[in-house]
């Protein structure tokens, strides 16, 4: 296998280069929570079988709660040396993420004899597994405040780290079965050894994760070869309208919690590229609150007083009063609560000192920008709230943009007058059709004479979120029923179809014989939806260009 070095690329992590390895989970540990789930059961008299659908739920549920109080009694036994290592292990694992997005970037440049995206898959479903794990251990610790007196060691470590994985897989399985994503059977034994069957998924896992792969090598590729030419990897939006969204968003941040967006980035930016490192807990930064508010204003005091800064440490720190008691602290509700470590990097300790680590706050950085300049939250908030009303302009804004953008790549492939973009009034395209007909606005229009083909596209801008939950509506959205993404796409296909010659005369098409009509959708990320068997095409923008064409 022929690799790279990362050497000489610059990251703004100093210490980056030298972070060591993280402690790789135990698959005997995994064993071993596997037969106390076995005991668990066999305890309370479930019986030898095949269990599915609600049965199937329940008992896994039951699995979930048992894992979950075991994982809370199994923390409360350890002292504060749990917490810092388990920090530790977190950003050397996120250490290792950031290492793998640059190594494969630079592979991606070059030749290798490897399967780059499949390799990349693999290494990230390794590194989510083991970070997600470890988080959890961090906030379980954080919600139960143990007073053991037991010293954390590697070997201790990796029983906890198995009974989180676990509880992770087991949740996931609840909320596939819950939300009709991946059925799943759950066999045991008479000698209970559990089985757990996977059904027919809803869409192709392995396809939406290789494809997602490929975008973020290219992504990563691009950016380091532009790093290399010595150019400055601008945003890709950055128009006046936008900004003036930015800027409402940023007064609206002011108004609900007395700090400005701008001025979190800011922040999360310098904890990022600080070098507070404390050799004792390398590569953690162990500061206390008094250094850490200089260090930020050094950097930010014609900008942001002391008063502001505080603000913001305490908006993104973790303590022992983030949660409560009775919080059912499950991996995928986490997902949509500030109160998590992706969003809140830094701990705040009962001495009042802060502990953090760099990749963690570029990580929570990247979050919080990402959402933002998407148009989206990275938790859940108020619908009411002058945020909410900010975000909602942006996506809105963004929406647009897909279109517009959309329609400038038709035209510069295919020719000007060989498209229509943002058919509301169909007289447009012929004086005997209704002006507005009941399929609805058509985004884009287009025909290749070439290849005697007309599409008939939507563009399409959902926010990007991952749970079981989420992938569900995002489903649903596209597909279900007739007011559902295909639903109304259908319609403007069916529209041109029944009026398909009156359509290329609009275009001054002289051949009108052997016509197709295809429907497609053009999007600016990858969907779970573009991976279900559905007779629809999912065109990332930036293959655009090369659909049109080549189709």
């Amino acid at each position: 296998m022929k690799k790279y070095t990362i050497e000489k690329i610059t990251i703004g992590n100093s210490k980056l280069n030298n972070y060591t390895n993280y402690k790789e989970f135990s698959p005997a540990e995994i064993s071993k929570v596997n037969s106390e789930i076995a005991k668990f059961l066999a305890d309370n008299n479930v019986q030898p079988g095949e269990y599915e659908g609600e049965t199937a739920k329940e008992l896994n549920y039951s699995i979930l709660e048992f894992l979950g109080q075991k994982l809370e009694n199994e923390i409360k036994q350890y002292d504060e040396s749990l917490l810092f290592y388990a920090y530790q292990q977190v950003e050397l694992i996120e250490g290792k993420r950031e290492n793998n997005r640059i190594q494969f970037g630079l592979d991606a440049s070059k030749y290798t004899d490897y399967d780059i995206y499949q390799k990349n898959v693999e290494e990230t479903r390794n590194i989510s597994q083991v970070a997600t794990s470890s988080k959890l251990i961090i906030e379980t610790f954080l919600k139960v405040d143990p007073k053991g007196k037991n010293k954390i060691n590697d070997d201790s470590w990796t029983y906890l780290q198995a009974l989180s994985i676990v509880i992770h897989e087991t949740t996931i399985i609840c909320e596939y079965i819950d939300y009709d994503i991946i059925p799943h059977k759950l066999v045991i034994s008479d000698l209970y050894m559990i089985q757990d069957i996977r059904g027919k998924e809803i869409y192709n896992h392995e396809g939406f994760y290789r494809s997602q792969s490929k975008m973020t090598v290219k992504s990563s590729m691009e950016n380091l070869l532009k790093q290399k030419r010595k150019k400055k990897v601008e945003p890709k939006i950055k128009t006046n309208p936008f900004l003036d969204k930015l800027v409402y968003l940023d007064e609206s941040f002011r108004v609900e919690t007395d700090f400005s967006f701008r001025n979190l980035i800011n922040t999360l930016t310098l904890l990022h590229r600080g070098d507070l490192f404390d050799e004792s807990y390398f590569p953690l930064s162990l500061v206390t609150e008094k250094e850490l508010v200089e260090y930020l204003l050094h950097y930010q005091e014609d900008i942001i007083n002391e008063t502001e800064i505080k603000k913001i440490l305490s908006f993104i720190s973790l303590g022992f009063d983030t949660y409560k008691i009775d919080d059912k602290l499950v991996p995928t509700n986490l997902l949509r609560r500030k109160e998590r470590l992706n969003l809140c990097p830094l701990i705040h300790l009962k001495s009042g000192d802060y502990l953090y680590g760099n990749q963690m706050c570029l990580g929570s950085l990247n979050l919080w920008r990402s959402s933002i300049i998407s148009g989206d939250f990275p938790c859940n908030i108020d619908k009411n709230s002058e945020i909410s009303k900010a975000l909602k302009e942006i996506h809105n804004y963004l929406d647009k943009e897909l279109e517009i953008e959309a329609g400038e790549i038709a035209k510069k492939t295919l020719g000007q007058n060989n498209v229509e973009t943002n058919v509301l009034n169909f007289k447009r395209l012929s004086r005997s059709f209704p002006k507005r007909p009941s399929c609805g606005e058509i985004d884009l229009l287009t025909v290749n004479v070439d290849k005697k083909v007309i599409f008939v596209i939507d563009a399409k801008n959902m926010n990007e979120r991952i749970r079981p939950y989420d992938m569900r509506y995002e489903i649903d959205t596209f597909f279900d029923g007739n007011k559902s993404y295909i639903g109304k796409l259908s319609k403007k296909e069916q529209f041109i179809k029944e009026n398909l010659i009156e359509v290329l005369n609009h275009f001054n098409v002289q051949d009108l014989e052997g016509w197709k009509v295809q429907k497609a959708f053009v999007v600016n990320k990858i969907y779970h939806s573009a991976f279900v068997d559905c007779e629809v095409d999912f065109v990332l923008l930036r293959d655009l260009s090369k659909y049109l064409e080549d189709f």
